[in-house]
């Protein structure tokens, strides 16, 4: 329970420090850093479908924290490891993802979208995504995700 509140602490630092670098701007519109942001978004379930975890490596933060759908936090070990997987296991047919809005505050930016999730074995999902990019060293990188589920329509 202490770690997840630590963790639950961290990101919202890591957001905070993100955003208090622009603090008080407005998002900007630049065509070309959106149209980056949306090639990495892209990559980022490309990846996850190759268990490409080179790919990974370029993408995602060292300091990098997830908060998945269940209510899980994982570290960046964990969510590499899990990609890593995804080849060897088979694990997903395709990743697409639509509805993504990008906002850029300077050197951070955020993404918000929905992510289908299909699975060899026939299973689907939908979920909500926000993930929050920082620029450093003239590169974007995602620091923190969360995943809220959507319920299937009955």
């Amino acid at each position: 329970m202490k770690q997840r509140f630590a963790i639950t602490v961290l990101i919202l630092a890591v957001s905070l420090a993100a955003f208090g670098q622009t603090a008080g701007k407005e998002p900007r519109s630049d065509e070309k850093v959106e149209q980056e942001l949306r090639q990495l978004d892209r990559q980022w379930a490309e990846m996850a479908v190759q268990g490409d975890t080179a790919a990974f490596d370029r993408i995602f933060a060292d300091d990098y924290t997830s908060t998945h759908s269940n209510g899980r936090i994982v570290t960046k070990a964990e969510e590499r490891a899990y990609v890593a997987s995804a080849l060897s296991d088979s694990k997903f047919a395709s990743i697409n993802t639509d509805e993504v809005k990008v906002r850029v505050y300077g050197d951070a930016a955020v993404i918000i979208g929905r992510v289908t999730v299909k699975r060899r074995n026939g299973s689907e999902n939908q979920s909500r995504y926000t993930t929050i990019w920082v620029k450093r060293q003239n590169r974007w990188q995602v620091v923190a995700e969360q995943f809220a589920s959507i319920a299937a329509s009955k």
